[in-house]
Order: C-alpha cells, then sequence, then structure tokens
C-alpha cells in the first residue's frame, strides 16, 4: 500500500483557502467602499437640503432665489455623482434607481432655473417640485436597501 504523502495535499489545500480568502476579502472591500461613498453622498445632500429649508422667506425674493438656485446647482451635481458609482453587483436592483435619481434632480433643477430666472413661473416651479420629490424619493429607497430594509410604499413595485 502506498503512503500517501499529506504535505502536497495541505499545501494545495492552503492554497485554495488563501485564495479563496482574498477573493472574499476584495469582495468585501468593495462592499465597505461602496457604503462608505453613498454615506458620505447622504450626507452630503442632507446639508444641502438643510441649507435650502434654511432660506428665510422673509429675505429678498431674488436674493432668496438666487441661493436657493446655487443650492440646487451643487446638489445636482452630488446626484449627477451617482452615474459614476461602481455598484457592486450584490445592489444591481438600484442601478436603475440611481440613474432616475440623477436624471430626476437635473430635470428639477433646469426646470427651477425656468422658474426663478426672470419673472416667477409657478407651473414650472409646480412641474420641477415634482421632479425634486421624484429625485429624494428614489434616494430614499436607495439608503432603504442600503441598510438592508424592504422599502414600502404605494408609489413603489417591487419586481
Amino acid at each position: 500500500m502506498k503512503k500517501i504523502q499529506r504535505f502536497p495535499i495541505l499545501l494545495v489545500f492552503m492554497l485554495c483557502a488563501a485564495l479563496l480568502t482574498s477573493c472574499r476579502t476584495e469582495q468585501v472591500e468593495r462592499l465597505e467602499h461602496y457604503h462608505a461613498d453613498m454615506s458620505r453622498f447622504f450626507d452630503t445632500v442632507s446639508a444641502y437640503h438643510n441649507s435650502i429649508n434654511a432660506i428665510e422667506e422673509t429675505a429678498d425674493a431674488k436674493e432668496a432665489a438666487g441661493e436657493f438656485l446655487r443650492l440646487l446647482d451643487g446638489l445636482q451635481q452630488e446626484f449627477s455623482s451617482l452615474r459614476n458609482v461602481p455598484i457592486p453587483d450584490e445592489y444591481a436592483s438600484i442601478a436603475d434607481l440611481m440613474l432616475d435619481a440623477a436624471d430626476s434632480m437635473e430635470e428639477a433643477t433646469r426646470l427651477y432655473h425656468e422658474a426663478y430666472d426672470g419673472p416667477f413661473r409657478e407651473v414650472k416651479a409646480e412641474q420641477a417640485r415634482i421632479w425634486y420629490n421624484r429625485a429624494n424619493r428614489c434616494i430614499q429607497v436607495i439608503r432603504q436597501v442600503l441598510r438592508g430594509e424592504t422599502p414600502a410604499g404605494e408609489d413603489l413595485i417591487i419586481r
């Protein structure tokens, strides 16, 4: 009976384990990096919302509108950055939602500029508000998914 050499078998097993651990570590690092990027995005968006909500209604209307549009332009840039965020396979289901959020905020910003640049146009402002709310709803759903929650609401269809 031939004696089995355990050293080569043990070496092969250890190499396989190291390779699998390495792959798993890279995957975990990608997920952690993605979560950190999205957390920074959520914090920045929250800061913009706070600044927008802090604009005084009693301030000079033209000055307040200018401040609002300036903040909105910055917010739109943040949303546009979502187009360039690499999405891990584990969250592929929200890829379209991230693009929808960016597109919706871009449309909201364009319409708000049409509403406030020059004489006020209420219809444009109302259309912009709808797109603005849509962009923010997308972000709420993305945040819920990243937290491991199941998004809910009458406006959602889960496939």
